[in-house]
């Protein structure tokens, strides 16, 4: 199956083993836009309800797809909070506010700078960087909700992947190749941690990680290929948080990220929903005031829907979260179990489960009646 949403509709289709199509849906909308101001803006939730509706209908048209691929407008920006909601609209790459901010861009680095680095030959407003520092500049209280990661890596493709990994989690994330440029970003911004490569082309990332730590009081997690002892002494001696070497699984970096973020007090740590208390920070799980005891996997479970609130989460993906959890085996049969033991330990009615829900023929998602704090 292939997903398009587009700037204005979203396309979805299914083929066969031989490329025959075998059934197509598409969903028209419109664009809240405003020719005046430049604004063009649209319901980040509905980009979600279009691709869960088109999935369905063409699931049971066709019968469940084996594999998925999704293709997106580019530049199209939401921001989202650490829990990964969306703060205001989306805002469609069509829309032209940051053109001022594009013009700053331009100014302070020069366009052949921003060539050497991005490849791009232009500087316009339709760039995520741009609009970045609209909402800096024009929405500061979305902004200050606004997950930020600051990014110090000189590989530009090691940098260009991990940017698109953390911006697919919801992060907001300024990158600097150089420890010259890094410190030139940390003078005038503020962040929630710091990514640090130590190898860098005028100088290591150990004294980059000093003047962060000079400065603010934010989580280093040292990302780098030097996996030896020594550094990694040094580097926790100099007072960094964790050190994860290169080559590096996707998933383990951004759940790193969240407990260090959790750690320093920027992500919420409690959760509640239908009764059910959840301190993350402490792993204590509570059911209407009682102690609830869940196994290590059980527990990595309930934090996988925890963490993805809103989101439809396949079978296929709870089996990667929770592979070796526990040092427990789970496989598909297994993991239908785990899900109906959780249910009867955490939902007040687990024949009616109002906490972990099913959805038909894609996976599970987490009820509606959560709130955070």
């Amino acid at each position: 199956m292939g997903i398009d949403v587009g700037t204005t509709s979203l396309k979805a289709a299914v083929f066969d083993g031989t490329g025959k199509r075998l059934g197509v849906v598409s969903r028209d909308y419109t664009l809240d836009t405003d020719p005046k101001t430049g604004y063009v803006e649209f319901d980040p939730e509905k980009y979600i309800e279009m691709c869960h509706d088109a999935i369905a209908e063409l699931s049971q048209k066709c019968g469940k797809p084996h594999a998925l691929a999704v293709d997106t407008q580019g530049e199209t920006l939401i921001l989202a909070d650490a829990d990964g909601r969306p703060l205001c609209p989306a805002v469609v790459w069509l829309d032209n506010r940051a053109a001022d901010e594009a013009a700053l861009i331009e100014a302070h680095f020069g366009k052949r700078k921003v060539y050497e680095v991005t490849g791009q030959p232009e500087i316009t407003a339709s760039w995520p960087a741009s609009k970045l520092l609209w909402f800096r500049r024009n929405r500061p209280e979305v902004w200050e909700k606004t997950e930020k990661i600051f990014l110090l890596e000189d590989d530009l493709t090691i940098a260009k992947n991990l940017i698109l990994l953390l911006r697919s989690e919801g992060f907001t994330v300024t990158h600097a190749p150089t420890r010259r440029e890094a410190l030139a970003a940390l003078a005038g911004s503020r962040f929630d941690l710091a990514l640090i490569d130590i190898s860098l082309p005028d100088g290591n990332g150990f004294t980059v990680c000093t003047e962060i730590k000079e400065s603010q009081d934010i989580p280093v997690i040292f990302l780098t290929a030097s996996g030896d002892e020594a550094s990694v002494v040094t580097g926790l001696n100099m007072g960094a948080d964790d050190y994860i070497t290169k080559p590096f699984r996707p998933r383990e970096l951004v759940a790193r990220i969240k407990t260090a973020l959790r750690k320093s007090g920027v992500s919420t740590s409690a959760f509640e929903i239908c009764g059910l208390h959840v301190d993350t920070a402490s792993g204590v799980v509570k059911k209407d005031g009682s102690d609830v005891f869940l196994s290590a996997l059980e527990y990595r479970l309930l934090l996988v829907f925890i963490n993805n609130p809103g989101i439809i989460i396949t079978r296929n993906r709870l089996l990667d979260e929770l592979w070796d959890a526990a040092g427990e085996f789970v496989n598909d049969n297994t993991l239908t179990v785990y899900i109906k033991r959780l249910r009867e330990k955490i939902e007040k009615d687990p024949a009616n489960p109002q906490i972990i829900l099913t959805v038909r023929g894609t996976g599970y998602r987490l009820g509606d009646g959560n709130a955070s704090e």
